[in-house]
């Protein structure tokens, strides 16, 4: 329970209710959002769409309505395509670079349209104003620019606060869920990560080293192979296909393709291999060993990871630069997870036969089995 709003979740942390003391509040299936009143009578108050929702009014007339975001996936304002000039926009709201949600201007929908920071759910239910935002694998105060709970990934991440929105840098950045992906732990042993040479044309000097970068190579500030093992975590969830052989420029290496094929990672030069050809990972799973493998030989390197992210451009795989605007830091990575189609993903999304009770302001969830 979170004030007087007591949650259910299934296992992979889909929600099925969000209900007051009293009985009422909202029902979720999938895209769809049920309202049930304190009677418990349920009727549908909205279906999501890639660019909005179809809302129902109370007398059961329908509006297709369609949400202009900003860079973010903030919802800067809501329009009714088919209304007359007056109720075009239904909802204008500018926001604070935390989240706060301000100058809140036609808000014609009221309590239906709760999607705005990200693109995220806020936690309004009737007058229960719990000030939360619901990311999916946990919640985030705008007020206090804070999660409400621990990373699950903070023991990849330890250098950076558990607590933290965006690495703190909201301007640029964005959160898709609540968890991170970067292809490495942030330290290894004590040295930290580091990007060590760019995406593009390049000159190193160095024997059978590309001009022209296809990727980003990392390693950690001990330099030479003191990274050598250290553990590579999938950049996103996907299915895998794995090249054993150090022969080649690549060495063993590991390519992770999304479900829906918008874009796939090719991780190289690794030392082993923590997965099978076929097998689905999760992002953020361990899929291998940072190592310098190239030539037919595991020592064809120094040690480092190259890492690859591909999108198709007119039907045909084409690298990226995985930095964003190339600035080739760690906090400018691009999360290859925010590409794939959500109707696609099988974590924080498939149908598991548990659920889930949040039942402190701190988000402890307990297993109840249905």
């Amino acid at each position: 329970m979170v004030g007087d709003v007591t949650y259910t979740y299934l296992s992979d942390g889909t929600r099925l209710s969000a209900r007051k003391a009293n009985g009422a509040g909202v029902i979720t299936r999938g895209s769809f959002s049920y309202a049930i009143d304190a009677s418990g009578t349920i009727r549908l108050e909205s279906v999501g769409h890639s660019e909005g929702r179809i809302y129902v009014g109370n007398s059961g007339e329908l509006k297709d309505c369609w949400n202009i975001s900003d860079h973010l996936g903030n919802v800067r304002s809501v329009i009714n395509p088919d209304g007359m000039i007056g109720s075009l926009w239904l909802e204008q709201s500018d926001y604070l670079p935390f989240g706060m949600r301000i100058n809140e201007l036609s808000d014609q929908l009221g309590d239906a349209q709760r999607w705005h920071l990200a693109g995220k759910e806020y936690q309004k239910f009737g007058s229960s104003d719990l000030g939360l935002v619901d990311f999916g694998a946990r919640y985030y105060s705008p007020m206090y620019c804070r999660w409400t709970s621990i990373d699950p990934m903070a023991k990849s991440f330890s250098s950076i606060s558990p607590f933290s929105y965006c690495n703190n840098n909201p301007i640029s950045n964005i959160d898709k869920n609540g968890l991170r992906s970067i292809p490495l732990k942030d330290k290894f042993k004590e040295w930290i990560i580091k990007i060590d040479s760019w995406f593009g044309l390049r000159d190193t000097k160095e024997k059978d080293a590309s001009k022209n970068h296809k990727g980003l190579d990392f390693n950690y500030s001990g330099g030479g192979d003191t990274d050598l093992g250290a553990p590579v975590l999938a950049a996103h969830e996907g299915i895998v296909s794995v090249h054993e052989s150090t022969d080649g420029a690549a060495g063993r290496y590991v390519t992770i393709t999304a479900p829906d094929e918008s874009v796939k990672t090719k991780y190289f030069h690794l030392s082993s291999t923590k997965v099978k050809e076929g097998d689905y990972v999760g992002e953020s799973q361990e899929i291998g060993t940072m190592g310098g493998s190239a030539n037919g030989s595991e020592n064809g390197r120094t040690s480092h990871l190259h890492y690859e992210i591909h999108t198709k451009t007119d039907g045909k795989w084409t690298p990226i630069n995985p930095s964003k605007d190339g600035n080739n830091t760690i906090e400018s990575l691009i999360d290859p997870q925010l590409m794939i189609d959500e109707s696609s993903k099988l974590y924080y999304g498939g149908k598991l036969p548990a659920a889930y009770i949040i039942s402190s302001p701190y988000q402890i969830k307990y297993t109840i089995f249905l």
